[in-house]
């Protein structure tokens, strides 16, 4: 068609713009009139519509009405006019759009969920295998996008399927949902909805359900108090409770769909029943970029920084959206705000508190993602008030990783506090509810973990309700840090797995404020005492120095110095040091413990054998040789009285002694220790055919040292899993050897170690092994020698 020539006749008459739309292939125009059109003409196949063109010419002004041609047009368009007459009679259907947001510019991705709407709503047209269903609910975090997930699904709504009208009903409280529903009633003109004495709500509903023959599709959006829409207030004359919530309000007919938007999944599960309500969760990598890139206007913002900013707010929506406000109102840039949030955990936590506006969130809704989370944390607080609770003694630990174990017992100390009696239904239910809104979640294996952001913002909010609210606030710091004292094992050694995944948590606990509670401060000792002495059965010095030194101050504090748990906390402490290479601080210390251990307890407790053999190892690292001899032979002595000859502890003292012998170059008496040693079977006998070896390689005896460390190396690997120093004591003895075949050896233990240190092994080694004057520890990582030892000559 010249739509050219047509133009020109209109001039810039307001009819121009419309007829050079015409022209064009993907007119906005023309499809708005068209998607306006199509529903006056009432149902599917209610009408039929005919495009035609002329191939001849038409009859012209002076054309007499007579011929073939005019015979034919007069007869189509008779049959024509009397089809539009039998056309049924058709009032037109009203398919209203009544949204209170305009579509977001900015929004992108979440396919998945609005896929999972689309095909459960069996929309645009239902899928094969699956029944439409008339109800659907959509739940996650605050703040995770779930109204922006909705509002993106009415908008294709409208697009794709223009016939169904759209409702956008608020309801967060009754009073909103009620204003929402007047709303629908004033659009519609409703019959009788502003008389005073019609209930507008069951007014609205029926109309709903009866009166408006078109499709519709209802949002409740932010339904998440329980209460306000399933709140039982008494019961009928059956004993039946009665619910007075506005749910009883939602309309239900098989041509209505319902789309609830809710923080709580309980809440959706009881709207929406049949199936789960669809997750909605964290934005994806790819997602959190595109979203930087359209809300900072700048498509040149490297994926690097994106994701930096993204992973730290945990790719959570409204604090993306947050960020992004605070970079485009202080003209900074991503990494420099990056460098803000780096500061602390405080400027974090402030900059989550801070509101901002946003498209598509409702005025009345917090705009900050701490407030938004606030609201949830008070919802949980009148519904389930142990559930509050729980969360805030989980925000005293570390945010990954909970075992339910340390719950269980934080319910059985309240039990035993409070004189109360928490039933397990109700526990699991208080748990339960914290799931429901996706504050925290559970993993195969019971572990419990809190979203990273959640766990800042609990545990802010739980210090500004402390402020107004000691005595509450104080009890859950007290039984947090007396339940983790309780689960954590006594002994560190065997227990390396229970250990290691209560490590975060004990260190979580002493990264917050002490308590006044005096029984609080004693149970921090006793976490501290129980994992010193798991990091000194895995060697790592340096922590187990740190842990025993909060454990020797908090007793001695608390208890007195010469109380057993301040003299056991402080001897570990020595013993530490010892390892780290501090002998002088390591003697100064045993020798203080020793002798307050002597003064206080009896003469065969446990400490002061412990301290006496302690102080023997720490002259021995010092080449204190004769001291170290006195000390030892008198305590082989005691336990073969006490314990037998065949004892782990006589055992052990021997071959101690049998070392300091080794190094007083002794070594005849040396041997006689190791092959009674060797007799009695002691279970560390990989530790004792090496040591026995080393004997023999000083004698110059190097096929029998071969055939022992061959034996040792095997050992080690059986142990190198539970032990961290198999490979190192093979190492360090081996270190010094010129023999050919010794040295083999030496490099096959030197493997083993260099493979133990760097599949993620946490331990340190000895002091001896790092030290100046040995390079042992160089050597597993020499480029130099290619990890081996001594140049053989």
């Amino acid at each position: 068609m010249d739509i050219g020539s047509i133009a020109a006749l209109v001039g810039n008459g307001p009819a121009r713009y419309l007829i050079e739309s015409i022209g064009n292939v993907n007119s906005q125009v023309l499809t708005s009139m068209h998607r306006d059109f199509i529903p006056v003409l009432g149902e599917e196949g209610d009408t039929e519509i005919f495009s035609f063109y002329e191939t001849l010419e038409s009859p012209t002004a002076q054309e007499p009405g007579e011929g073939k041609d005019v015979s034919n047009v007069s007869r189509i368009l008779g049959g024509l006019a009397q089809r539009a007459t039998k056309a049924p009679n058709r009032t037109r259907t009203d398919t209203m759009f009544i949204v209170p947001y305009p579509e977001n510019p900015t929004f992108i991705g979440r396919h998945e969920a609005i896929e999972a709407i689309k095909r459960q709503f069996g929309l645009p047209k239902p899928h094969q295998n699956s029944k439409p269903r008339t109800r659907v609910a959509i739940y996650g975090l605050g703040g995770i996008g779930k109204t922006q997930v909705a509002l993106a699904f009415v908008y294709w709504l409208q697009s794709a399927l223009p016939d169904i009208a759209v409702l956008w009903v608020h309801s967060s409280r009754a009073d909103r949902f009620r204003q929402d529903y007047v709303k629908i009633a004033q659009a519609y003109n409703i019959p009788g909805f502003g008389d005073p004495k019609v209930n507008v709500l069951q007014h609205v509903k029926t109309w709903l359900e009866t009166k408006l023959r078109t499709r519709w599709l209802m949002v409740l959006d932010n339904a998440d108090d329980l209460e306000t829409f399933f709140h039982e207030t008494d019961e009928d004359d059956f004993g039946i409770s009665v619910q007075d919530g506005i749910s009883r309000y939602i309309p239900e007919c098989s041509h209505g769909f319902i789309l609830t938007t809710t923080r709580d999944k309980k809440l959706g599960v009881r709207i929406a029943p049949g199936k789960p309500p669809i997750s909605v969760g964290p934005m994806g990598e790819h997602e959190s970029h595109e979203y930087l890139c359209k809300t900072l206007d700048d498509g040149t913002i490297s994926t690097a920084d994106t994701s930096a900013l993204a992973s730290k707010l945990e790719h959570l929506p409204l604090a993306i959206s947050q960020a992004a406000t605070y970079i485009t109102e202080n003209t900074i840039t991503i990494q420099k705000y990056l460098q803000v949030l780096d500061n602390s955990d405080e400027v974090l936590t402030r900059r989550l508190g801070e509101p901002f506006a946003a498209v598509g969130r409702d005025s009345e809704t917090p705009h900050a993602v701490t407030a938004t989370w606030i609201l949830s944390f008070r919802q949980i607080e009148k519904t389930s008030p142990l559930g509050a609770e729980l969360l805030s003694v989980m925000s005293l630990y570390h945010w990954q990783g909970i075992p339910r174990v340390l719950l269980e017992k934080y319910r059985e100390n309240k039990e035993g506090k409070d004189k109360i009696t928490i039933p397990s239904d109700i526990f699991e239910s208080s748990i339960g509810t914290l799931k429901a809104f996706s504050l925290i979640s559970e993993n195969k294996d019971g572990e419990l973990s809190m979203h990273r952001l959640v766990h800042l913002v609990t545990r802010n909010w739980r210090l500004d309700r402390k402020k107004s609210n000691v005595g509450v606030e104080s009890d859950y710091a007290l039984l947090a840090s007396v339940s983790l004292a309780d689960v954590l094992p006594k002994n560190g050694k065997d227990t390396r797995g229970s250990c290691l995944l209560l490590l975060p948590h004990a260190e979580e606990i002493f990264s917050t404020d002490l308590g006044s509670h005096e029984y609080e401060r004693l149970s921090r000792g006793e976490i501290a005492l129980r994992i010193g002495k798991y990091c000194l059965e895995e060697g790592q010095w340096d922590r187990a120095a740190t842990w025993h030194c909060r454990a020797f101050q908090a007793f001695s504090r608390l208890l007195g110095e010469k109380n057993p748990k301040s003299l056991e906390s402080g001897l570990n402490l020595a013993q530490a040091y010892r390892s780290q290479g501090q002998w002088a601080k390591a003697e100064s210390l045993q020798l203080e413990i020793n002798k307050s251990s002597q003064e206080h307890l009896e003469a065969d407790d446990p400490l002061i054998q412990r301290g006496m053999d302690n102080l023997a190892r720490i002259y021995m690292s010092q080449e204190k040789f004769e001291e170290a001899e006195r000390i030892h032979i008198r305590l082989m002595e005691s336990f073969e009285a006490k314990y037998g000859s065949n004892h782990a502890k006589t055992l052990d003292i021997m071959n101690s002694l049998a070392i300091n012998y080794r190094r007083q170059k002794r070594l005849e008496d040396a041997e006689r220790l190791q092959l009674k040693l060797m007799e009695r079977s002691n279970p560390n006998v990989g530790n004792v055919q090496n040591n026995l070896a080393m004997i023999y390689v000083d004698q110059g005896r190097w096929d029998e040292a071969e055939e022992l460390l061959t034996h040792a190396i095997k050992d080690a690997e059986k142990l190198q899993e539970e032990s961290p120093f198999a490979w190192s004591e093979l190492v360090e003895s081996l270190y010094f050897t010129t023999d050919e075949e010794i040295n083999k050896k030496y490099k096959c233990a030197l493997s083993g170690l260099r493979s133990w240190l760097t599949e993620g092994k946490t331990a340190e080694l000895p002091a001896y092994l790092t030290s100046e004057d040995d390079k042992h520890y160089e050597d597993v990582f020499s480029d130099e020698k290619g990890g081996y030892g001594p140049a053989i000559n």
